[in-house]
Order: C-alpha cells, then structure tokens, then sequence
C-alpha cells in the first residue's frame, strides 16, 4: 500500500515524462488533493484532453492526449483541472467555458506562468490568450501557431504557415491546392475535383 508521499512521488516521476518537472511536481500534489484519475491516451483526432465528472463512487477522470509537446500538454491539463474544479465549486450546472472556467483557469495559467515553466514565445502568447481563454488552445492562433513549433517529432505542417498555391493532404489522404484565406479560414480546391473547401488556419496536414 503506497502511502500518500510515495503516491505523488510516483504521480511526479511518471509526469516529468511529458512536462517541466516543476510543472510535475505540482500536478502530482494535486491528483492526490483534488482525487483524479489522469489517464494518458493515445492520439485522438477529435479532442486533445478531456474532463469526465464521477460516478457514484467513481474518481473525477482527466484523459491528455500522450503525444502533445511538454507545453501543450501541461496547458491542456490545467484546462481540464479547471473543469474540474469548477465542478467541484458549482456543481454541473454552468456553462462548460463559462466565465466561471474561464477565472478558474486565467488563475491557474498564471500560477504557473509565475514559476517559469515556459519558454518566453509561449509566455508572449500565454500573455494575451489568458485574458479570454477560448473552449480551445486551437481558437487562438497565435498560441496555437507557437505551440505547433514545438511539435519537433510530428510530421504534419500546420495550413496557416504554407504558401498560398501549396498542395497538401489531409489525414485521409485527400489532396487539395491551398487558396485565399476569408477570415480564420482558408478556401482550398480538391485537387481532383471542381469543389472547393474552407479549412481552419490552424488545421493540420501533410505535404509531399
């Protein structure tokens, strides 16, 4: 039987794996203190992390996607610790991105803005994104863009960054020819088609 030292001792070596272990050691202490399950996942395409609230009995459950960078993933997991930590304050009955999320969240960005646990081009982007964080780090493309730097074993390119006449593939293997950008998005024809598509600046694909 682990006692509670030995348990965030555990919680903080498997952490340090995926963020800065100052980063670590916090988290740890509060898997214990707030009592949630974290489990890591594989790649899901739909959701980086997700909060579930308990059942019956059941621990409050955070799931992070494993192959997110140290800052991604540390900034997904305090976005889903403060879902649950409203839920704990307000019960079910709020809005999930509410202003009541959002407070809860700013608050607890800044605690570890305070202990110097990213590097100054996220901080910058932190900075600005902390005054209204949106339901996703994807809705701020500038802290997305940043953040997308530091996926260094991935693959993909992120549209926003390609040229205009590029053609790319989408994870489905769809080619299409990137075009004019309307907004937050950008028209790209199918290439083996007359129909064109609007993507989002922050969509991810390939290139040959």
């Amino acid at each position: 039987m682990y006692s509670k030292a030995d348990q965030i001792d555990k919680n903080c070596s498997i952490l340090t794996k995926y963020i800065h272990p100052l980063a670590a050691k916090i988290i740890a202490q509060w898997i214990i203190t707030l009592d949630f399950k974290l489990k890591i996942k594989k790649e899901r395409i739909t959701r980086f992390g997700d909060y579930r609230p308990p059942l019956g009995n059941r621990n409050h459950i955070i799931t992070i996607n494993q192959n997110l960078n140290p800052h991604a993933f540390l900034i997904t997991l305090i976005h889903e610790i403060a879902h649950l930590k409203v839920h704990i304050e307000f019960g079910p009955k709020h809005l999930p991105h509410g202003i009541e999320w959002k407070r809860c969240f700013s608050k607890l960005l800044n605690d570890f803005i305070a202990i110097d646990v990213f590097p100054p081009d996220v901080l910058f982007a932190l900075n600005t994104y902390i005054k209204n964080p949106a339901a996703s780090s994807c809705s701020d493309l500038q802290l997305y863009k940043v953040l997308f730097m530091y996926n260094t074993e991935s693959k993909m390119h992120l549209l926003d960054l390609l040229p205009e006449g590029t053609m790319f593939y989408t994870k489905n293997r769809r080619a299409f020819i990137k075009g004019k950008k309307q907004r937050t998005r950008y028209h790209c024809k199918e290439y083996n088609s007359t129909k064109t598509y609007l993507f989002p600046a922050a969509y991810e694909v390939y290139i040959s």
